[in-house]
């Protein structure tokens, strides 16, 4: 089983933080999730921030790195003719996983999408992607997906 944890992106501080904790504190007047910050996240009023959580997968890149949904991650796929470089983005969600005679063969689950050939979706556990690594992230990062 995978270990649950998260990191969250602040959009007003443009920065990145670890979640150590999450815990839920339920009431029929304020149900809420809490979060235990790090040391300089405490003293802050956050009811004014943007937080975007970013789920854990699971998984590591060839290079130890842990995978976080909205990473960006670089990887070789071998064609049978070629092997081309791809990059594409992790998410979360139902997800083309193959086709048979029967139809599209669609799974719920991380997986990373890629835009630049095809749109092609790919299955996060795909020895390919395994091989591959975590090159950056969709919020700290976004000129990798325009090729800069």
């Amino acid at each position: 089983m995978r270990p649950i944890k998260y990191r969250a992106w602040d959009k007003t501080e443009k920065k990145m933080y670890d979640l150590r904790d999450m815990y839920f504190n339920v009431s029929i007047d304020h149900p809420r999730v809490v979060f235990e910050m790090p040391f300089e996240m405490v003293d802050e009023d956050w009811k004014d921030h943007d937080l975007v959580l970013l789920a854990f997968t699971g998984l590591h890149d060839r290079n130890g790195t842990e995978i976080y949904e909205s990473d960006i991650i670089e990887f070789t796929y071998n064609t049978g003719y070629s092997t081309p470089i791809v990059i594409g983005i992790v998410e979360f969600g139902e997800y083309c996983a193959g086709s048979n005679d029967y139809g599209d063969l669609i799974s719920l689950g991380f997986y990373v999408a890629q835009e630049r050939l095809n749109s092609q979706e790919w299955n996060l556990f795909d020895d390919e992607i395994k091989k591959g690594r975590v090159i950056g992230n969709i919020y700290q990062n976004p000129g990798l997906l325009k090729g800069e």
